[in-house]
């Protein structure tokens, strides 16, 4: 058995000097450096723990930080990731193979981990329902997006994304200009963008926006308009949020700003759209996710 562990790089590693100047120079108080250097040593603590009962198992580990370079999945059985619902995110944008589970540990308290089916405290339970082959999986739903550039004539497929895309202007504080179109319904709204989410992404920023909680292996996305602005003549717009399925009730986005851009599962990719750019979206390859 082979297994690819994707593990964060902890925000020790990326802000610590930063910080240590800072706290050197009177700056922020101890207590921020800290914090950053208990979620550290727990992260190592987990993956140490990890790898070793691995090791014990004679299963072959290939070990890539979060963001880099993957090799070949071909011959991986299983991708484990360590650090949060972050890194599943990161490394799912790597997955095509439907039938290839990935378990994301939870290595830290500090780090959010809805996502994850385990913590430190139940790993030898995990690896050991991992290696057997007994893992509780779902089959989770995702979704790409389509994105045809006016400018060039040319277009890009995106990664497909676990938890939600998010169409907005570039700079948060200007209003988003756009038309919509829901099936045969077109509408132009100006608001401060759009969420558009998967099931397991329906419980984050969707959620927080006013959108509707899902079970994680529910097969229809959902949309959500952030904060429309409604002219005077207009009290409402009729296409503001909803379940669709985009093999049967297209959505289809004309970008009518001039610097806008659609974010992927947060932090993880992007593309910059210029005035007249679409976007449309289309169901990618489930993705096999350990659950608790």
């Amino acid at each position: 058995m082979k297994i690819l562990v994707s593990c964060k790089t902890t925000n020790l590693d990326v802000h610590g000097e930063f910080i240590r100047k800072k706290i050197s120079n009177g700056l922020l108080p101890q207590e921020h450096l800290e914090r950053l250097e208990k979620d550290h040593a727990q992260h190592h603590i987990c993956l140490d723990k990890i790898l070793n009962l691995f090791h014990k198992k004679g299963i072959v580990t290939i070990e890539v930080g979060r963001g880099l370079y993957w090799p070949n999945l071909a011959d991986i059985d299983a991708v484990v990731t360590i650090g949060g619902d972050g890194t599943v995110l990161e490394a799912s944008h790597h997955i095509v193979d439907q039938d290839l589970p990935i378990m994301g540990i939870r290595s830290s308290p500090m780090s959010v981990g809805y996502l994850c089916a385990s913590g430190i405290e139940d790993l030898e339970e995990k690896v050991e329902s991992l290696c057997m082959g007994s893992a509780n999986t779902k089959k989770v739903s995702r979704l790409q997006a389509l994105v045809k550039f006016t400018d060039t004539g040319g277009e890009v497929l995106t990664d497909p994304i676990l938890n939600d895309f998010l169409y907005a202007n570039c700079n948060p504080a200007e209003t988003t200009s756009y038309r919509i179109s829901l099936g045969d319904q077109r509408e132009r709204h100006k608001s401060s963008g759009i969420w558009i989410a998967t099931a397991a992404g329906s419980t984050a920023a969707i959620n927080a926006a006013g959108g509707v909680r899902q079970k994680i292996d529910e097969s229809l996305f959902q949309f959500y308009v952030r904060e429309p602005y409604t002219p005077p003549d207009k009290p409402s717009y009729d296409i503001k949020s909803g379940m669709f399925d985009p093999e049967k009730n297209y959505i289809l986005i004309e970008n009518f700003s001039e610097n806008a851009v659609l974010a992927l599962d947060g932090q993880h990719g992007h593309v910059s759209l210029g005035f007249g750019d679409t976007i449309s979206f289309r169901r990618a390859m489930d993705l096999c996710l350990i659950q608790p």
